[in-house]
Order: structure tokens, then sequence, then C-alpha cells
């Protein structure tokens, strides 16, 4: 039971990651966060550092679309089917 409310945590903390990320790449594709900050900078390399290595494995499966890429959105619904899961248990 604690080992499964502990995953459960652990894929709540990275599905916020996830939506950061997401978040903080538009503000920059949209100029209104400047990557030339030092802090901004941090920030974004680190999300970029935690949530690359599951877009990669994705990406490799479902390639960008039109410009498109689809793998923060499939990562969050496996995410949280999984989570469903481990709910039932």
């Amino acid at each position: 039971m604690f080992i499964t409310d502990l995953l459960i945590l652990a894929l709540t903390v990275y599905l916020y990651i996830i939506i950061a990320s997401v978040i903080v790449n538009w503000m920059v594709m949209l100029q209104v966060l400047n990557i030339r900050n030092p802090i901004a900078k941090k920030i974004n390399d680190l999300l970029t550092r935690a949530t690359d290595p599951a877009y990669k494995r994705i990406q490799k499966v479902l390639p960008p679309v039109g410009g498109f890429d689809f793998s923060p959105l499939v990562l969050l619904i496996g995410i949280t089917m999984l989570q469903r899961l481990l709910y039932g248990l």
C-alpha cells in the first residue's frame, strides 16, 4: 500500500514537471521568456533534462506531425492511465 502511494505521488510530480515543461517551452517560443536569462535557462535545461528521455521514446513511435509534437500529450495520458490502474490496487 505504501509503495503504491509513493509511486502514485512520484507519477503526479512527474505529471506536473511535464506540464511545467510544456508551459516553459511555449513561453520561450512566444518570446515571453528570454532564454538568455541565466535563471530561465537553468529552469528550461532542468525541465528538458527531466522530460526528454521519455519524449524521445515516444517520438520513435510517434514522430512530430505538421510541426506539432504530441509526445507530452501521449505521456500525460499514459501517466494518468497508470495512476488510475494503481488506484485500483
